[in-house]
């Protein structure tokens, strides 16, 4: 990649992550470790297969730099849209560009997760043997720690607790305080437990009590947090119970590092691999996914047919209209496809002007048939063209049936609901002829 192109990548992206870091190192040193960071992605988005541990080792190279907000993921993830609209290929389109760009920052979480997990449990450990050692008179034993060791506490940036086997919380460290949103007096002295959404709460309390009865050990589960407006976020959740000592009773070490941005960006991840960008609509990969789930469902499969719908003369519109009236004119037969089926049917575009109906058991031949003439008269109304003029619509719909114990794949079923369109289509077009 062009080294101009490269630094200015790297400049917009470390001021995204500069507000959000606790970096201090000065920014030219930073910015040059990004560079090598961009060029090694630039590389990735082309390589086949997609080289997707380059993405890891930026990922966690980010914690390794000190940008430890989750929200870095999000920044990354512009900045490798970026870096794919000035694709490396000279202009050349790369193919799959948006799937490439969610396995890509997928795996940039994943070695951000990776190396700022590995980073918490390195400083619980070393907070767990400082406290065991420190000379602390019962539940001040974290005040009368040493500096350094007390520096780690208080500086961390990840969420840390002290609790009895009780659960009470004996301190708090300012960085879990800011994720509950709450003054460290408000925390001291309450129930840990009535800190974790109520929904993961026996969840956490049962873990809390198993590892307490055990009296040494380490417990991770991921439970949402309340905070003080009530809200609530993600947090995973490391628990380490510390036995009691000649100078310190026992407590229970909890450390979390909150998820809930991380956990947003994989919601999205999962919806942008599953759905299709243009109308929304759930994408061949959902319909494959749905197909098998349906179909191994026992002997009576949950779909009793499938529909293979194709617009009619998609080409010549885009052709004399643009693709941009194209993509209005797709948006608007996803949007009346999807409001003449029922709710328990599936519609999916699997690419281009092609669509799939999967209908939900049980649907007579009679209801099919009934659907496929109410899906063609859903188009009637014209579309108005850029040039004022009305376009009328017209679609194309093939069916295959599903029998119990249908032992045709996924992709013979699609096949063959596709082959009953194209017959569909040329009697219509003999029929046009012969009128």
């Amino acid at each position: 990649m062009d080294p101009l192109c490269t630094r200015l990548l790297a400049e917009n992206w470390y001021g995204r992550l500069a507000p959000t870091g606790s970096a201090t190192a000065a920014a030219e040193p930073i910015i040059l470790a990004l560079e090598s960071m961009v060029d090694r992605l630039a590389d990735a988005v082309t390589t086949e297969p997609l080289a997707l541990q380059a993405a890891i080792d930026v990922g966690a190279e980010l914690v390794t730099l000190d940008f430890t907000d989750p929200v870095a993921i999000r920044h990354t993830g512009a900045m490798i849209d970026d870096l794919m609209q000035r694709s490396p290929a000279h202009g050349v389109p790369i193919p799959d560009a948006r799937q490439r760009l969610v396995e890509l920052v997928g795996a940039v979480g994943t070695g951000y997760a990776q190396a700022l997990r590995s980073r918490t449990l390195d400083g619980q450990e070393l907070l767990r043997r400082a406290m065991s050692v420190a000379q602390a008179n019962t539940w001040q034993m974290l005040r009368d720690i040493d500096l350094r060791l007390r520096l780690v506490f208080d500086h961390a940036a990840v969420a840390i607790c002290v609790c009895d086997p009780d659960g009470l919380v004996i301190d708090v460290n300012p960085a879990l305080t800011t994720m509950f949103g709450r003054d460290v007096d408000d925390v001291r002295g309450t129930a840990i437990g009535d800190s974790i959404h109520v929904d993961d709460r026996d969840r956490f309390e049962s873990q809390y009590r198993e590892l307490v009865a055990a009296g040494s050990g380490r417990a991770t589960l991921e439970a949402r947090y309340l905070r003080a407006d009530r809200e609530h976020g993600w947090a995973a959740w490391t628990l380490t119970s510390v036995p009691a000592s000649t100078s310190s009773p026992a407590y229970v070490l909890s450390i979390g590092e909150d998820i809930t941005e991380r956990r947003a960006v994989n919601h999205q991840l999962r919806r942008l691999a599953l759905h299709d960008h243009l109308t929304g609509l759930p994408n061949r990969a959902q319909l494959i996914d749905h197909l098998a789930s349906a179909l191994n469902s026992g002997d009576t499969p949950m779909i009793s047919a499938v529909l293979y719908c194709d617009l009619n003369g998609f080409k010549q519109i885009n052709d004399t209209y643009g693709h941009s009236f194209g993509d209005t004119v797709l948006r608007t037969v996803a949007v009346r496809l999807r409001r003449g089926i029922a709710p328990t049917d599936l519609l999916a575009r699997i690419g281009g002007d092609e669509f799939v109906v999967t209908l939900a058991t049980p649907a007579s031949d009679r209801r099919t048939r009934d659907l496929i003439d109410h899906l063609q008269d859903t188009l009637a109304s014209p579309v108005i063209t850029p040039r004022g003029g009305p376009l009328h619509l017209c679609i194309s719909i093939g069916c295959t049936r599903i029998s119990n114990n249908d032992e045709r794949s996924i992709e013979a079923i699609l096949h063959d609901a596709d082959i009953d369109m194209y017959r569909r289509r040329r009697e219509i077009a003999a029929e046009d002829r012969s009128a």
